[in-house]
């Protein structure tokens, strides 16, 4: 069962309740008596020195019976003896032994009688022995009744501890876990709330802090999605101008290319330096906008590729076989193959891609490893490289990114590559491990 602070809240009132009649039983119990006890020996030294004093004043006994009458007790006075002198009682001389008792001890109370029914308090001097006898039975038929009213105060404490106990915990805990849904509806960006509770504790305190920061984050929600609302809309702006761009100059640069074409016979052999540039920045351009139109499709969502199973270590092949010539660096390929389902123009252009990004890029001379894993159904290009700092390769992929202008291409191909090879459910991640591994995830 869960815990709440209901239930604590419950428990701990029980609990507190029940200890506290508890203790107070058993004061009552055990500790009472001996101060009641304590009290009567009090008051009857208290009333025995009023007779002693006056006894002494050479008051007659008619004077102290006067004085007796005051006192609940019965009052005797003896010889040192043991003979009675004055006495209110019928008990008579005392005995010896307990006259030799009283002189040793000088002070003696003690309990009479079988109930016991009497308290006897003696006290002495040189001569005179003085008793007060009073009636104890009342005193124990009262503790007798005490102790069972508090058995009774008991029981009704546990009959009526536990529906207070659940009031008081419910009244503490039910404006907490109002509090507590209003949290929940803040943490799901719901920030219509009710007027403030109507308390001026600190929990109605907390309610109105609540509800001034649910207006304060509901206006800045507001404020934040129309921000966003722009974002979206000049987002989608600029790629369509990036799309239509990239098609109104696709036309020119046909035209231009087919023109540098036809006037090749007429060009000097002086001026040919100047030909073969224009028809590497018309194949550059040509390029560029290729990638420009790939991007835009594919980042609108209207790309779609036509999926049947393909091989992927000849498809690899054929790719380093294509790139072998435009580079002196030595690649080399491993693994087994396996197949998958995608789009073989597609997964030519995404290996095209990672393998020529991998020979322009690596920094250091050295081997390019390509390794296929057919029980992981993973292909990593591995390139010597300069260590390279987690956030540089966090962005790798990003359209237009390079890490520093020095790099050649335009920062689209590791972003084609990325968008296609989630069209075919695959993953494209940058690590480095004393080299560059590039990582495709089918």
């Amino acid at each position: 069962m869960k815990p709440t602070v209901f239930k604590r809240l419950l428990f701990y009132f029980i609990g507190y309740t029940a200890l506290l009649v508890g203790v107070l039983y058993l004061a009552q119990r055990f500790l009472a008596p001996t101060l009641y006890f304590n009290q009567i020996v009090a008051d009857d030294e208290r009333e025995m020195n009023q007779i002693i004093t006056a006894f002494k004043a050479g008051a007659t006994p008619l004077e102290l019976e006067g004085i007796g009458e005051t006192f609940e007790g019965e009052i005797s006075i003896y010889s040192a003896q043991g003979t009675p002198l004055y006495d209110e009682t019928t008990d008579g001389a005392l005995r010896s032994i307990d006259v030799v008792r009283i002189f040793q001890e000088g002070s003696v109370e003690q309990l009479t009688g079988t109930s016991p029914e009497y308290l006897e308090v003696y006290r002495v001097d040189e001569t005179y022995i003085y008793r007060m006898k009073t009636p104890f039975a009342p005193f124990v038929s009262n503790i007798v009744l005490l102790n069972q009213f508090f058995l009774i105060l008991v029981g009704l404490s546990i009959l009526l501890v536990v529906p207070v106990s659940y009031l008081f915990a419910r009244s503490f805990t039910k404006p907490v876990v109002t509090l507590n849904q209003m949290a929940k509806s803040f943490a799901a960006l719901d920030f219509k709330l009710t007027a403030p509770m109507a308390r001026r504790d600190e929990i109605g305190e907390l309610s109105r802090t609540l509800e001034s920061m649910a207006l304060k984050l509901s206006k800045t929600l507001s404020d934040l999605e129309k921000e966003l609302a722009k974002e979206k809309e000049l987002d989608r702006l600029q790629k369509a101008f990036v799309a239509r761009i990239s098609h109104e100059i696709k036309t020119p640069l046909s035209i231009i290319a087919a023109a540098t074409e036809s006037i090749h016979a007429h060009v000097p052999d002086a001026k040919k330096d100047y030909e073969t540039m224009i028809f590497e920045e018309i194949e550059r351009l040509s390029e560029l906008t290729d990638d420009l139109i790939d991007l835009s499709q594919l980042e609108s969502g209207r790309f779609t590729v036509h999926k049947k199973p393909v091989s992927i270590l000849p498809l690899i092949d054929s790719v380093a076989k294509t790139l072998k010539p435009l580079s002196a660096r030595k690649m080399t390929l491993t693994g087994d193959d396996f197949t998958v389902d995608g789009d073989e123009k597609r997964l030519l252009q995404v290996f095209r891609n990672l393998i020529k990004n991998a020979l322009d890029h690596s920094d250091l001379d050295g081997p390019i490893t390509i390794h296929c894993d057919a029980s992981a159904r993973a292909v990593t290009i591995t390139n010597p490289h300069t260590p390279i700092d987690a956030a540089t390769l966090a962005r790798f992929g990003d359209p237009f990114y390079k890490p520093n202008e020095a790099h050649k291409g335009h920062g689209l191909g590791l972003a084609i590559a990325r968008q296609l090879l989630k069209l075919h459910a695959a993953s494209l991640s940058f690590t480095y491990d004393d080299q560059m591994i590039v990582r495709v995830q089918f």
